[in-house]
């Protein structure tokens, strides 16, 4: 037992990434008039509705390091899988982002692979290109042991900023970690893409209903490797009912870890229909963890974190996001979802 905790506190290290950036609103457009034709009257100023600029985005990068790990004390071992509930990680972040980080997360290790995967929430204080405030982020990701004795190994995380506080109140974006680990410690980078939405108080509103698969094309062609399955292209075709009334088609990337029977999946959807009774449409990135239920790999549970970051029609405005449960079996998937909107101004 103590060998396995000690490969998992190596593990631990890999499995944290901070969505970060910052950037400049870009400067208005110069006007130049031609011709008396072009002057707007005020009469026409005031009939002629504002067009809001859309955010501008930026790229972020950096480094980070750990500086504390506290594991779960009592760590679950089943069919060749151990399951570590509650775990804390502590980080130092160097480049754009300047500051700490404090993420808690679930962490499962297949023993027989060495593979592992976790997923959790984490909260980064600090600046942002010199903006300072707090961050929260949701992440999932996964990793390899890549020795027997389990002390190096590599990883890969995706994170979405989904609150923060102060200058960073606003800070919207995505961002993508590579990290190595070795028997100091565990060090990586971090690189994403981020913007800041206008500053606004907007009028927040709960979302909940029902979901079910219509259509799954799965990626005919799976690579495996390291006792992992990688299937990169795969459509997903949802009927949505509740508060949303639409369909929606989901893109990603799933990673099973075939010993372990779980998998995690990352990807961009797109829902068309109705929220509230307004029309249009919005592009969401989802983010997900889940587990197979039967030996055939024909059943099992999935829970999955969704971030908007762009809409059309009435929903162009609408931000938020939602966290939705589901089963699947040889019938498809049926599931709920949960969350919490909001029009900015």
């Amino acid at each position: 037992m103590k060998k396995i905790i000690t490969v998992l506190v190596v593990a631990v290290l890999l499995a944290v990434i901070v969505p970060a950036g910052l950037g400049c609103p870009k400067p208005p457009a110069e006007e130049t008039i031609t011709s008396a034709e072009e002057v707007t009257t005020p009469a026409e100023a005031a009939t002629t509705p504002a067009v809001a600029e859309p955010p501008s985005e930026f790229e972020v990068s950096g480094t980070m390091e750990r500086t504390q790990q506290d594991l779960d004390p009592n760590p679950k071992t089943e069919n060749g899988q151990m399951t570590l509930e509650k775990n804390t990680d502590y980080w130092d972040k160097h480049g754009d982002l300047e500051g700490t980080a404090v993420d808690e997360y679930t962490l499962v290790v297949d023993l027989a692979s060495g593979s592992f995967t976790f997923e959790g929430q984490g909260t980064f204080t600090g600046t942002l290109n010199g903006k300072s405030g707090s961050l929260v982020y949701h992440f999932v990701g996964s990793g390899q042991f890549t020795n027997l004795a389990g002390d190096t190994g590599v990883a890969t995380s995706e994170a979405t900023a989904i609150s923060g506080t102060g200058e960073l109140a606003n800070l919207r974006g995505t961002s993508h970690l590579e990290s190595e680990l070795d028997a100091n410690g565990s060090t990586g980078t971090y690189s994403g893409t981020s913007w800041f939405e206008e500053a606004t108080t907007p009028v927040e509103f709960e979302t909940s209903g029902t979901m079910e698969t219509t259509q799954q094309d799965l990626d005919p062609n799976p690579t495996t490797e390291n006792g992992q399955m990688t299937l990169e292209k795969n459509t997903d075709y949802w009927d949505i009912h509740g508060t949303l009334e639409g369909t929606a088609v989901a893109e990603y990337t799933m990673v099973i870890y075939i010993n372990a029977g779980t998998f995690t999946l990352a990807g961009q959807g797109t829902f068309t229909g109705t929220v509230n009774g307004k029309s249009g449409s919005f592009v969401y990135i989802t983010v997900g963890f889940g587990q197979f239920t039967s030996l055939s790999g024909d059943a099992g549970v999935i829970t999955t974190d969704e971030s908007i970051i762009s809409g059309t029609g009435e929903l162009a405005n609408l931000r938020g996001g939602s966290h939705s449960e589901s089963e699947f079996d040889a019938n498809g998937s049926t599931g709920t979802y949960s969350g919490t909107c909001w029009f900015e101004e």
